[in-house]
């Protein structure tokens, strides 16, 4: 990046599975499994980032130099060994355009996109991947501006049902009941956590019962909050 522009780097998050063998998470960017006797180990490799849609940056920065902070995460996808699953989000079409055009290249043009075309808002879901795709889902979160974008892979852990999302964050401890809020949320939850509720059960619902669920994105909370 350049003019001083804040540079996030991409963590990479591998999830194995090992066959009667338990498993550990790294915050590091790997997961480990203890090897077991005779078995084989497989595993997804799975990079979350916000890009920053860039609507809010200096008029003339180029939605804060948007075509080269994606340049960089296609660096940083390359020098990582192309993860298999990657979600990205506050992607505008202006991302949505250059993401189209560098994926052609990017990784040999390994990567096929998930939650693709038009975009709906400035701040979308998009996932690139190189694992075959099933389905995807994408639903309105109360509040109307955010989503959840839910993509069912076919994967060497088995089916992986990854729901990706952009949320306004839980804080809202004085806030009464959600009356306008429907199931699976309880009118007697702030609004802001059934974002939360409601993308918990689109990963939940509606995909194979053996499939290995992950919810991820940028929820607007401190790390560690409960």
């Amino acid at each position: 990046m350049r003019n001083g522009g804040t540079m996030r780097v991409v963590a990479v998050f591998t999830l194995v599975l090992a066959s009667l063998a338990p498993v550990a998470s790294t915050a590091a960017g790997a997961t480990t499994a203890a090897p077991a006797v005779g078995g084989t180990t497989s595993g997804v490799r799975v990079v979350n980032l916000n890009l920053l849609h860039g609507t809010f940056c200096e008029p003339d920065s180029n939605l804060c130099q948007a075509e080269d902070r994606v340049a960089l995460l296609g660096q940083q996808l390359e020098a990582a060994g192309c993860p298999e699953v990657v979600g990205l989000q506050e992607i505008n079409q202006n991302h949505a355009d250059i993401i189209d055009i560098t994926r052609k290249t990017l990784c040999g043009g390994k990567y096929k996109i998930a939650f693709g075309g038009t975009t709906s808002g400035l701040d979308t879901e998009r996932v690139l991947t190189t694992l075959p795709i099933k389905s995807t889902k994408v639903i309105k979160l109360v509040g109307g501006f955010r989503t959840a974008s839910r993509v069912v892979l076919s994967s060497d852990v088995g089916p992986l049902a990854l729901v990706v999302t952009h949320q306004d964050g839980d804080r809202e401890v004085t806030t009464p009941g959600c009356k306008i809020c429907k199931p699976p949320c309880s009118i007697d939850e702030p609004i802001l956590t059934c974002q939360t509720v409601a993308a918990l059960a689109l990963a939940d619902k509606g995909v194979p019962k053996n499939a290995v669920r992950i919810l991820m994105g940028d929820f607007n909370l401190p790390a560690g909050t409960p």
